[in-house]
């Protein structure tokens, strides 16, 4: 986990400015195919370093996402629904830290590690939504 934050931490200002330039949507969609390669190494992964270097592409894909989103919620909503739709953004990161735990021990228990792949198809899946539905910012 930490080289997860460590990374996210210092990868954070950078991905902030590039999502300035070169817009949300492409940024979301970068940290999203970013985080599924970081599930497919996790899942195929058998040294713990590759583990380690895993969730250090887990993290510089936070660090893509994080700040694409949030400021794509800002562009999208009015001022007066501004805050509850970040309200709503941090409920959904919450309960995803809560949730996700569990429904990843689930999975791993029946399946062992072809829950990290499943989660990198759903990235993929959700890059592919991102491309096609959401405006571009």
């Amino acid at each position: 986990m930490l080289p997860s934050l460590f990374l996210q931490l210092l990868v954070s200002p950078i991905a902030g400015r590039w999502v300035d330039r070169f817009g949300r949507k492409r940024m979301i969609v970068i940290g999203l195919v970013i985080f599924a390669f970081s599930e497919i190494l996790f899942g195929v992964g058998e040294d713990v370093i590759v583990l380690f270097i895993s969730r250090m592409f887990g993290g510089v894909s936070a660090a893509f996402i994080m700040p694409a989103v949030t400021a794509y919620i800002a562009d999208i909503t009015s001022s007066d629904y501004r805050p509850k739709a970040l309200g709503y953004m941090s409920a959904a990161i919450s309960t995803g830290f809560i949730v996700g735990p569990g429904v990843g021990g689930f999975f791993s228990g029946d399946w062992n590690k072809s829950a990290f792949l499943c989660c990198s198809g759903f990235c993929t899946a959700c890059s592919n939504i991102v491309i096609y539905s959401a405006e571009r910012t």
